[in-house]
């Protein structure tokens, strides 16, 4: 699942390395979900469900049920803000613990080094396992591995 997903690069790549999986791929913005659609037209990427939804909540996924999560956050950036993000990062450490199974895995890229550090710290669901710091046109990124207990 990539909560955050955008035009739907992630879903799609993932796809295209492990054809046998489902993905799915969700975004608040309308336009966004048809420009992901119709790249997991173009890239015959069968596997990738494109839905719209807030990444606060998500609608239909049942507890348990969604082994990885990988997701380009929004950043607060080019858009959003930080005020923004922490409601967002609340709302979606919450959903994860719904959604991923035990044992399971979140990669998350984002610019907001404390706000990730926070939700893990006052999440007892979750354990980093990883912070690989990596440079994206001059902004400072960081990928976080976790572990959900």
């Amino acid at each position: 699942v990539d909560p955050c997903a955008g035009v739907g690069t992630i879903p799609i790549e993932a796809c295209r390395a492990w054809p046998n999986s489902h993905y799915i791929a969700g975004d608040i913005l309308s336009e966004n979900v048809q420009k992901a659609r119709d790249n997991v037209i173009h890239a015959g990427a069968t596997g990738v469900d494109v839905i719209q939804w807030s990444a606060k909540k998500f609608p239909l996924l049942r507890a348990s049920c969604v082994d990885k999560i990988i997701s380009d956050l929004p950043f607060g950036v080019r858009s959003g803000s930080f005020s923004k993000n922490q409601s967002l990062y609340y709302h979606l450490f919450r959903n994860m613990n719904h959604i991923v199974k035990e044992g399971g895995i979140a990669v998350l890229l984002t610019h907001e080094r404390g706000l990730i550090t926070r939700r893990v710290r006052d999440n007892k669901c979750w354990e980093m396992v990883g912070a690989h710091e990596i440079d994206m046109s001059g902004l400072k990124v960081v990928i976080y591995v976790l572990h959900k207990r």
